[in-house]
């Protein structure tokens, strides 16, 4: 009875007490507080009254007082909104890890009917009703009268995008919980300043925007269950920075046991990383009037910012024009803790990833066609029509982009610019002009592609190497080296290799971040076709959360694993296909030569 979220929804008391003996094991091992919490949701719940009452769910602490919502189907769905999982990080707690809630009285009710704030965007105004820094809730929606303790649904974890610095936890995922018969969980984590300023030291630590997402994936393993969730059978799901974030927590000692799966879209570990972060801090603190020398007070005083000094200040960090298409400033940061290395080292670090469990977990790797857009629609700095392109911006540009991805100085990375313009423009003409496509092209490489290819590479490193009979067996073997005794996950890859009906069809035109209006939709498509994609493309989404395996029948071939000697994966579009080694001359050149020229030089 303890994990079944829709306890109110039912018509007759007796239909409560036989859930209850039916669930009676669960709720012994849970305690007496919650057996009574069971108890008095019983007694109050009289035939004829469900129905007026909101749905309610039992911790054995809280009581949570939900809403009933109707997906676009018709299915009612079940939300709890805004719920607690930190103290709120301000006044001394600004800039420090969360703090987590203590323990409510027995029996607190918890209202969970309206959203809490947002975290503070860098898009948004300091008269926004809808951001603030009290803004460490989640939301769970939970589909109605599927999932209770003797039929516990599977887990979603939604990390939201935005660079680190934007975004919040919507859209609202109704037909994707509607369909799919999952509990989805939408988190809030601090953004920009907030959640990334540090001097990293213990005046202002790395990183509390992930830790943010590392405390609100415990309550979830914590407390699931009493929605009708299953702790085991948590995936983390997240798009562009929440890709990134999932991927960083896969290869974290913290955070790496909290989930069993994940999903990423858009973005990997090393996808965008701070590289000397103490330096934007400084930068930030003296042009806010706190001085230019890390100390207490320089720590106090940032800390007793008016918020719209922080808004205001936040962006004012002095960067090449070009390095601004792509660095979104305030980012993780390898803090030796939560990211205890550079990603791509902690890759190459089998006997680490078997350590932390890496290859127990399923991974599905997920592309979009244009990517590299996020080049010129950048939403801080978009591509002026008026900025020359010449081969001096696309220089500094690629600059920027390897130091942000490889976890290098921009010194470093510019003994790579030749290597990197001839290869995209077949040019070292400076003042030649450089089309914007060479440009977007470069950017998903580097930040996109590359860095899913190379995660996904590592995490199937068990396999056994089959090429010389690549096609007697379908079934992938493990190796037998010891660090692989433990590895059972597996790992797959798509591409959303569709141009949507709207766009009158301008290839490749599923840019970064459009993957999000098909699997959460707010509403059914007017186009058949977008809409069968939305519909197959959260039925293979889920198929993965429930089972590993995203083999949902779109085509008439099976979904291959993805491993290093076919590297598999699925062209998803209005044709769906399994193709191969995707993007692959491109792939060699940031795999194989970059790390090449990069380790013949010395980092400083």
């Amino acid at each position: 009875m303890g994990s079944h979220p829709n306890s109110e929804e039912n018509s007759t008391q007796s239909g409560k007490t036989k859930m209850t003996r039916k669930c009676a094991g669960i709720a012994g091992v849970l305690g007496l507080a919650f057996i009574l919490g069971i108890i008095i949701v019983t007694v109050l719940t009289r035939p004829g009254t469900a129905s007026t009452l909101p749905p309610t769910v039992v911790t054995p602490a809280e009581r949570y007082e939900g809403t009933k919502l109707t997906a676009s189907d018709g299915t009612v769905v079940m939300r709890y909104a805004g719920i607690p999982f930190a103290l709120p990080p301000v006044g001394s707690l600004r800039f420090r890890p969360p703090e987590p809630i203590q323990a409510y009285s027995t029996g607190t009710t918890i209202p969970a009917q309206q959203f809490k704030k947002s975290c503070w965007s860098i898009t948004k105004k300091i008269t926004s009703k809808y951001h603030g820094e009290d803004c460490l809730y989640l939301n769970v929606y939970v589909p109605h009268n599927v999932c209770d303790c003797n039929h516990q649904c599977s887990v979603v974890v939604w990390i939201h995008g935005g660079g680190f610095v934007a975004g919040s936890a919507f859209p609202e995922p109704l037909n994707f919980v509607a369909r799919g018969e999952v509990i989805v969980v939408n988190i809030n984590y601090r953004l920009g300043v907030f959640g990334f300023l540090t001097t990293e030291d213990e005046l202002l630590p790395a990183n509390n925007g992930l830790w943010d997402q590392v405390l609100a994936m415990r309550w979830v393993k914590d407390n699931i269950r009493y929605f009708g969730g299953d702790p085991n059978s948590i995936t983390i799901f997240g798009e562009s920075a929440g890709a990134m974030s999932a991927a960083i927590h896969s290869l974290s000692p913290v955070s790496s046991d909290l989930f069993n799966r994940v999903v990423m879209q858009s973005g990997a570990a090393s996808s965008l990383l701070r590289r000397n972060p103490t330096e934007f801090a400084i930068q930030f603190g003296q042009n806010a009037g706190c001085g230019n020398r890390v100390s207490e007070e320089f720590a106090a005083c940032l800390r007793n910012l008016s918020v719209e000094t922080i808004l205001t200040f936040s962006m004012r960090i002095n960067i090449p024009d070009a390095g601004k298409l792509v660095d979104f400033l305030w980012i993780p940061t390898v803090d030796n803790v939560i990211i205890p290395d550079n990603p791509i080292k902690i890759l190459n670090n089998r006997t680490y990833l078997d350590k932390i469990n890496a290859f127990e977990k399923d991974y599905l790797f997920g592309l979009n066609n244009n990517d590299g857009s996020l080049a010129i629609t950048n939403f801080m700095h978009p591509l002026s029509s008026s900025t020359s392109l010449d081969m001096n911006f696309f220089n500094t540009f690629s600059d920027h982009l390897l130091s942000l991805t490889q976890n290098i100085s921009t010194t470093v990375a510019s003994n790579v610019s030749e290597t990197i313009a001839s290869f995209y423009t077949r040019s070292r003409e400076l003042n030649r002009p450089i089309m914007k496509q060479k440009m977007m092209d470069l950017l998903a490489d580097a930040m996109f592609y590359a860095p899913e290819i190379n995660m996904a590479l590592a995490m199937s490193s068990c396999y056994a190497d089959h090429s010389s009979q690549p096609c007697e067996s379908s079934d992938i073997q493990i190796s037998n080296a010891p660090d692989c005794a433990n590895a059972s996950g597996k790992s797959f890859l798509y591409v959303f290799d569709y141009c949507p009906h709207r766009d009158g069809c301008q290839l490749p035109c599923m840019s970064h971040g459009k993957q999000v209006l098909y699997q959460f939709p707010k509403r059914p498509f007017d186009n058949s076709l977008d809409q069968q994609l939305s519909d197959n493309f959260i039925d293979f989404l889920v198929s993965f959360i429930k089972t590993g395996n995203p083999g949902y029948n779109i085509t008439s071939e099976e979904w291959p694993v993805f491993e290093k000697n076919l590297q598999s994966y699925l062209s998803y579009s209005s044709l769906p296909s399994i193709k191969q080694y995707f993007n692959q001359y491109r792939m060699d050149m940031w795999l194989s030569e970059v790390p090449k020229i990069l380790g013949n030089l010395v980092d400083t």
